[in-house]
Parts: structure tokens; C-alpha cells; sequence
């Protein structure tokens, strides 16, 4: 009997531990698609409203999806032969990086600047050199 029972249990803890792993799973699928469609939403807000202004250009004028929800950024690359490119994009929603030492306690403008103004090392295509090679792209 205590075979039959151990048995039971270890299926009983195998199959809540998969019903919480699709639970987490579901969360997240629904915050992401929650994500999209914000991100979507404003960014047809933006082009219907210049549209409606008849304007070429989306940089030189404020939409209230811009004024309310957008924010530019810069993301420069840099090749390691020095080559640099600079590109201005707007942006609607952006991904805070937590740190990854949990005990380490930050306030939220700490955490959206350092996510903002991060740099990472990446491998992209250098006009320049007219090759993949390593860059550093900062944002």
C-alpha cells in the first residue's frame, strides 16, 4: 500500500506542477497579447491622427497617441572598426531589466533609466564594412 500511495502522490504533484506551469504560462500569453494590443493600438492612433493632418512626416509632428504614450530613442551601433550609425525611433512601450541579484533594491526611475540607456554587445550587418561583424549598440 505504501508503493500505491507514494505512486498516487507523485502523480498528484506531477500534475498540479503542470497545471501551474500552464497557469504561469496562460499569465504571461495574456500579458503579452495585452502588451501587443497596446502597443498596436497606439501606434494606428498615431498614423490614423496624421493621416487626418495630412502630414509626410511622423517625426515633426505631435499626435496625442506621441504626446501621451511615445517617447524617442536613440540606438547607436558602433562596428569594431569604429563605424557609427545612429537611428531615432519611436517607441510606445519599452522592457524594464531587472537586476538580477533579487536582494539589490532600486527605485523605478533607476530601473526605466538603466533600461533605457542600456548597451549590450550584438552581431549585425555594418554598411561600412560590408560584413556581419560584432558591434556595440547602445540605446
Amino acid at each position: 500500500n505504501v508503493g500505491v500511495l507514494s505512486s498516487t502522490m507523485d502523480a498528484q504533484i506531477c500534475r498540479s506542477t503542470r497545471e501551474i506551469e500552464a497557469d504561469v504560462n496562460k499569465e504571461q500569453s495574456l500579458f503579452r497579447r495585452i502588451q501587443t494590443l497596446f502597443r498596436f493600438l497606439c501606434e494606428h492612433l498615431h498614423k490614423e491622427e496624421l493621416e487626418l493632418k495630412k502630414l509626410k512626416s511622423s517625426s515633426d509632428c505631435k499626435t496625442l497617441a506621441k504626446s501621451v504614450y511615445g517617447f524617442t530613442n536613440s540606438v547607436i551601433n558602433k562596428c569594431t572598426k569604429g563605424h557609427v550609425t545612429k537611428k531615432d525611433s519611436l517607441y510606445f512601450q519599452t522592457s524594464v531589466q531587472l537586476p538580477k541579484d533579487t536582494n539589490v533594491e532600486k527605485k523605478f526611475v533607476e530601473l526605466l533609466q538603466e533600461s533605457l540607456m542600456s548597451e549590450s554587445s550584438i552581431r549585425a550587418w555594418c554598411n561600412s564594412c560590408n560584413a556581419y561583424v560584432p558591434m556595440t549598440q547602445k540605446r
